[in-house]
């Protein structure tokens, strides 16, 4: 079975942030071309929340303990956070202040960071 491009950016970007992930330019495999290196990180994280999503959907007993909403919740946030964004808009935004593409990729790529572990 053949993996979707989402798929592939998440298989790329946790192997990106094993390897350190620090720096942009070590991140030329997860880059897609058609858009810029956060809205990539932004789509990898996406799909890395919701294979989580689905992973404990198909988890016949979750703890009780572990609320499933605020999981829900969360991703909800971060779907709705980047569709107010149109392909390739993101990194259009971002280039007016390196200071908030700087703390947008450090969340992005902290968010990446706990999905992946």
């Amino acid at each position: 079975m053949k993996s979707s491009p989402d798929q592939q950016d998440a298989l790329a970007l946790k192997q990106w942030i094993a390897e350190g992930g620090s720096s942009v330019s070590a991140s030329a495999d997860v880059t897609n071309h058609a858009v810029g290196f956060a809205e990539t990180l932004y789509q990898a994280c996406l799909e890395l929340f919701a294979q989580l999503w689905r992973e404990i959907l198909a988890t016949p007993r979750w703890p009780a303990d572990r609320p499933k909403d605020v999981l829900k919740q969360s991703l909800g946030r971060l779907y709705l956070w980047g569709e107010g964004f149109e392909q390739g808009r993101l990194d259009k935004c971002l280039e007016h202040s390196d200071d908030l593409r700087d703390d947008v990729l450090d969340l992005l790529t902290e968010i990446g960071t706990a999905l992946a572990n």
